[in-house]
């Protein structure tokens, strides 16, 4: 079924271009092939929809909300700042969704994950509801959090979908433009201990 005019949803749980072979557009491919196939299993699902409409999530970490030993450590891991990052996803055409956001804690790990943002990238001119935010979140949380678990059996999974279905139309943020001032300030934070 759709919901919110959006034929399914997809979530870019992790992608990974090693640094030598960065700047070429290879991130860029990985996600259009991604979506494309998305794309494809909804032209199959729905056939009699030509141009099927998709509502791509990704997590990203939010870097004030991380410790500068977080903070430091995933630069580590992942070869590229947090706020260089969340700069090149922006320009991929994804969106802070404007909720709280909190990922429950996993069979792999002991704490609730409290320092991420939940973000999408939609159509031109499509927004996105609580209701999609619930929809996605739902499937995601069981498959991906709970390998398999009932999210009914996490209070924390259902304080999420609450918080995102109890909002409506949910605001998408673009922080492009604050990206290198808030970049410069985590930096003299960590300087400073």
């Amino acid at each position: 079924k759709t919901v919110s005019n959006f034929s399914g949803t997809e979530h870019i749980y992790y992608i990974f271009v090693d640094e030598h072979y960065r700047n070429q557009h290879i991130g860029k491919l990985l996600l259009e092939s991604s979506e494309n196939h998305c794309r494809d299993l909804c032209r199959r699902a729905y056939p009699e929809t030509t141009d099927p409409k998709i509502a791509v999530f990704c997590e990203q970490n939010a870097p004030l909300k991380m410790t500068p030993a977080q903070y430091l450590q995933d630069n580590q891991n992942a070869k590229i700042d947090q706020c260089d990052r969340l700069s090149w996803w922006q320009h991929q055409g994804f969106r802070r969704i404007g909720m709280n956001y909190t990922v429950p804690a996993a069979s792999n790990i002991n704490e609730p994950l409290d320092f991420l943002t939940l973000n999408a990238k939609v159509p031109e001119g499509m927004g996105v509801s609580g209701n999609l935010v619930e929809f996605h979140l739902k499937r995601f949380f069981s498959i991906c959090v709970l390998r398999g678990g009932d999210v009914q059996n996490s209070q924390l999974c259902l304080k999420v979908l609450f918080d995102a279905h109890s909002r409506g139309d949910l605001a998408l943020h673009d922080d492009q433009a604050e990206l290198p001032k808030l970049k410069e300030v985590i930096h003299q934070k960590i300087a400073d201990l």
